[in-house]
């Protein structure tokens, strides 16, 4: 009985320091990419991030208030007509669309729609990425229209949107010292919809280095877990 409590204790000891021995690099790790939480917001469908200093203070959140334009899924020549598009409103991102307010009337989460987003870089000919996680269950991207990336297929009805989870990090070089983002989102699959996640953008390697301290927690919870189960089963046996 000895014996067994104090290798209960040696395996205890030895999973802690792993555990705050991991966490203590993968935090060191990630201190210099994590967004400032004083990063500008979106106002009326417009960024300003001239100011923001994306080598010292890592990727920017595009948060804010983003034009919407409800059941349209609108592509980059829409907006350059004689008579472009009316939006619907100017929505929070990220949030769901759920309950937000077209024409008087709550919208629900099935349905489709396009966001659009002005940013004020304020530099060009560098390398830089977006950082997407997922929103609603199909969307696609486009920047100084230009196709960015997507997940899945947008449509118009659920026979047409095919749903796809898929995070992503693209890298682009900005030819313009402004962006206009337009994202076309659809859901038909979800009972909430919307991009409600946050977007980043930033360095090209930057961005990459953070989704790959992101795998690197992922990575390391699934491998705590496997410890513990391990450690379970051994003492199981030993008793």
């Amino acid at each position: 009985m000895l014996n067994e409590d104090k290798l209960k204790i040696t395996i205890s000891a030895a999973l802690f320091m792993l555990v705050s021995f991991s966490m203590i690099l993968i935090f060191n790790a990630c201190k210099h990419n994590i967004a400032d939480t004083t990063v500008p917001e979106a106002v009326n469908g417009i960024l300003d991030l001239r100011n923001w200093d994306f080598e010292n203070k890592g990727s920017a959140a595009l948060s804010g208030k983003w034009e919407f334009y409800w059941h349209s899924l609108l592509q980059p020549d829409d907006f350059t007509t004689d008579t472009p598009p009316v939006a619907s409103g100017f929505i929070e991102v990220p949030s769901d669309w759920n309950g937000f307010d077209v024409n008087g009337k709550k919208i629900s989460g099935d349905g489709y729609a396009t966001y659009r987003l002005e940013i004020l870089l304020g530099r060009t000919g560098e390398r830089m990425a977006f950082k997407f996680l997922d929103m609603a269950v199909a969307f696609s991207v486009y920047v100084n229209g230009k196709y960015l990336t997507s997940a899945g297929t947008p449509g118009k009805t659920f026979d047409t949107t095919v749903p796809q989870f898929h995070p992503n990090v693209v890298v682009f070089k900005p030819d313009s010292d402004r962006l206009e983002v337009i994202i076309q989102v659809s859901n038909f699959h979800h009972r909430k919809g919307g991009a409600w996640e946050v977007i980043h953008l930033g360095l090209a390697d930057d961005i990459r280095a953070v989704r790959q301290n992101t795998l690197y927690f992922n990575f390391f919870l699934i491998g705590s877990m496997l410890i513990m189960g391990i450690y379970h089963l051994v003492y199981f046996a030993l008793r």
